[in-house]
């Protein structure tokens, strides 16, 4: 064992869940953890790992001003 292999009946990550917390982040440092948890909970889904990073480079802009 100790292969990085996903097993058939892993539950995929709640994306929706995870843009959530990165929309509704009230700072920078929220943004950041936000986006590396939700990010690291999506790897090898790359379609959901693309929303978050687009999620997160809106939220950046709008909490920079």
């Amino acid at each position: 064992s100790g292969e990085d292999v996903p097993s058939e009946d892993a539950e995929p990550a709640n994306v929706d869940a995870l843009l959530e917390t990165i929309v509704n982040a009230t700072t920078l440092e929220e943004l950041k953890a936000a986006y590396f948890s939700a990010y690291n909970q999506c790897k090898g889904n790359q379609e959901a790992q693309k929303q978050i990073d687009a999620a997160k480079n809106e939220r950046k802009e709008q909490l920079n001003g």
